[in-house]
């Protein structure tokens, strides 16, 4: 689930269709944005704008976006669907994505501020930039090619497995 704005936020490249909006909410049409991997995978050679995704009895797709490599550049994209935040209440926690021009530290205490203003018992203490967690999955990758097979079992040398849906 994303909220309009999060995939420019992202820097995710739209590549046919619309992006989500404010209009996307609970009283509008069911709909989806899908990647490129996805709409190959049902529509080969097809344009998949306007078609219907089964999920949640059925979402219109209204935009097709980039692959994103999201546990590093060696691990390709898998299917992948967007559903617009507005359009469901499954959500128990999330995540904020924040594209700034800011230094961290600065942009960690305004957005701390402003959460606080919308809700002071609104929990804001793990921040991270895109870059760090990039950094880190890469750095965990090469530790882990750097271990011998007896050891890549071992805690001190496995690899987390980690979800992109």
């Amino acid at each position: 689930m994303v909220s309009d704005g999060y995939l420019a936020a992202m820097g995710v490249a739209l590549k046919a269709g619309r992006d989500l909006t404010e209009r996307d909410d609970a009283d509008g049409e069911s709909v989806v944005m899908i990647n490129e991997s996805l709409a190959r995978a049902l529509w080969p050679g097809e344009d998949a704008v306007g078609k219907v995704v089964d999920q949640d009895g059925g979402r219109r797709v209204v935009g097709v976006v980039a692959d994103v490599r999201h546990q590093g550049l060696e691990v390709t994209s898998g299917c992948e669907m967007y559903i617009p935040m507005r359009q469901t209440n499954d959500y128990g926690e999330m995540d904020l994505v924040v594209r700034s021009t800011l230094a961290p530290g600065g942009l960690t205490a305004a957005v701390r501020q402003e959460l606080h203003a919308l809700d002071p018992d609104l929990p804001a203490n793990q921040f991270e930039t895109s870059r760090n967690s990039s950094t880190r999955q890469s750095r965990r990758d090469a530790s882990l090619s750097g271990c011998s097979p007896a050891l890549q079992s071992s805690p001190s040398c496995s690899r987390r497995s980690e979800s992109t849906a």
